[in-house]
């Protein structure tokens, strides 16, 4: 079982902090899963459903579930349920391979049923993107804002391109684009933002120990 995150991690507002399925004790209506990867919790009532959970790899069931549980609320759109499995995959495995944390990264996905919005949200305690892509020559001198900006561009990473494709977050831009949603990245002192009307990315003097990203698809 995977040990707890340092100290705590707040994904869509629920405090993680050790998830350990012979110890919790959830509320009525949780389910716990567990598998050597990754431990999660699920509860599904009248007017949401959230997941959430710790992972110390890119692990299919968890994938798998995420796409089972949500891509139906969103019908109709091209090759979704390819590009979610897709997106998921290489961010988990961003995580996997740069994370400075034993316990990995966690992930949140949340639907209400009122807002008729799913809040998907991922995070580690890496080396942070701009850290990463500041390793190539051709980035060394750029902000972390520049960074992230970069980051959402096909192909770029510094990664083994074997193991990582540079389509993780161009993907989930894309995906979000067509969704009309948002999508927020936090790493480091850079914060970048998406939306239907703009892109933008801006320095934060507070920084992130690691990498946040998150994402609100609207299903209307």
């Amino acid at each position: 079982m995977m040990c707890a995150l340092r100290p705590k991690l707040n994904v869509l507002g629920a405090t993680i902090t050790h998830i350990e399925p012979s110890e919790v004790d959830p509320r009525p209506g949780w389910d716990i899963e567990a598998t050597n990867a990754v431990d999660f919790l699920y509860s599904a009532g009248h007017d949401s459903s959230k997941l959430w959970g710790v992972f110390a790899q890119p692990d299919d069931y968890l994938i798998r579930k995420i796409v089972e549980l949500y891509v139906p609320l969103f019908a109709g759109v091209s090759d979704l349920v390819y590009r979610f499995e897709s997106t998921i995959w290489e961010l988990m495995n961003n995580v996997f391979a740069h994370s400075q944390s034993s316990c990995g990264g966690a992930i949140g996905v949340q639907y209400r049923n009122a807002e008729q919005e799913l809040q998907f949200s991922i995070c580690d305690y890496g080396i942070t993107i701009p850290a990463h892509l500041s390793r190539l020559a051709q980035f060394s001198s750029m902000t972390d804002d520049e960074l992230l900006l970069e980051s959402f561009k096909i192909g770029v990473s510094a990664g083994d391109p074997k193991r990582h494709s540079g389509q993780g977050l161009p993907f989930l831009k894309e995906m979000t684009s067509e969704l009309g949603g948002r999508v927020y990245v936090f790493s480091r002192n850079g914060v970048y933002c998406s939306d239907i009307e703009e892109t933008r990315a801006y320095m934060n003097a507070v920084a992130f120990p690691g990498t946040l990203v998150a994402l609100n698809w609207p299903s209307k």
